[in-house]
């Protein structure tokens, strides 16, 4: 996925109700490459609040497209 379209998916989160969270998140942990340590650090912010989430489902997506970005992170 090209950089920008990653960008308006992490904003569309807030406005998607939360099965459209989960097939973006869904689609980002399928599809994302993670370039370096940044670009992870940065999906990783716009995404932990999803954990809080109401819906275990969005919580499970959100976190599987963590653990993604926290393995390029232990690659350093």
């Amino acid at each position: 996925l090209q950089p920008r379209r990653v960008a308006i998916m992490l904003a569309a989160l807030d406005e998607c109700g939360e099965w459209g969270q989960v097939a973006l998140l869904d689609t980002l942990a399928e599809k994302l490459e993670i370039k370096d340590a940044s670009h992870a650090d940065s999906v990783i912010e716009c995404v932990s609040a999803r954990l809080q989430h109401a819906s275990h489902a969005v919580a499970m997506s959100a976190l599987r497209l963590m653990l993604k970005c926290m393995q390029k992170l232990t690659q350093r």
